[in-house]
């Protein structure tokens, strides 16, 4: 009935998804992986842009990092729009649902949060790298959580990294292109 890619991809999500409702610790600990994450990284990518010891980047960093998420976040709406596919809670029996959401967007493919943090992390990984490997755990906590809160299947996620770890140096290289590296 399902194509083996389509079976893997739904044995993972159900997987990960049977996690949810175990306990109500795990269930908080999965909601703050899923939604809450977001907003920590993003509050430490605001310290990590102002930060002194980077500041000598100036303004480089702040277009490149902003410029790939919302490009990769965009990108991944498009796609969503384009090609639209349900989310799991809507179309998996069986599924928990743990994050409320807004039923205006119903589809999942791919992940618009997997995207975006994905460029955010790998833009942060070509300016530092030590900090940029923390902000890709980030993004793949987030990603793992939104699976196993059950708005997203796993290939929704792995799309998201793929399509906003490709804009990132796309964009980082090509402002480099066009302004130079300006690193000091």
């Amino acid at each position: 009935m399902y194509s083996v890619p389509s079976q893997i991809n739904r044995a993972l999500f159900f997987y990960l998804n049977g996690f949810a409702g175990a306990s109500p610790g795990v269930d908080r600990l999965i909601v703050f992986c899923a939604d809450t994450l977001g907003f920590v990284l993003f509050f430490g990518l605001v310290i990590f842009l102002f930060s002194r010891e980077h500041k000598r980047q100036g303004y480089d960093k702040i277009i490149t990092v902003l410029a790939a998420s919302i490009l990769a976040f965009g990108f991944a709406e498009l796609i969503k729009y384009t090609f639209p596919f349900p989310r799991p809670f809507a179309s998996a029996n069986g599924s928990h649902q743990l994050v409320g959401f807004d039923y205006r967007w119903m589809d999942s493919f791919p992940s618009a949060h997997a995207a975006f943090f994905s460029a955010l992390a790998t833009a942060v990984y070509f300016y530092h790298k030590r900090i940029g490997i923390f902000f890709i755990v980030g993004a793949f906590v987030i990603g793992v959580g939104r699976v196993m809160a059950g708005v997203h299947w796993p290939i929704d996620i792995a799309a998201g990294f793929v399509l906003g770890g490709g804009i990132a140096p796309c964009v980082y290289f090509g402002y480099i292109s066009l302004f130079g590296n300006r690193k000091r």
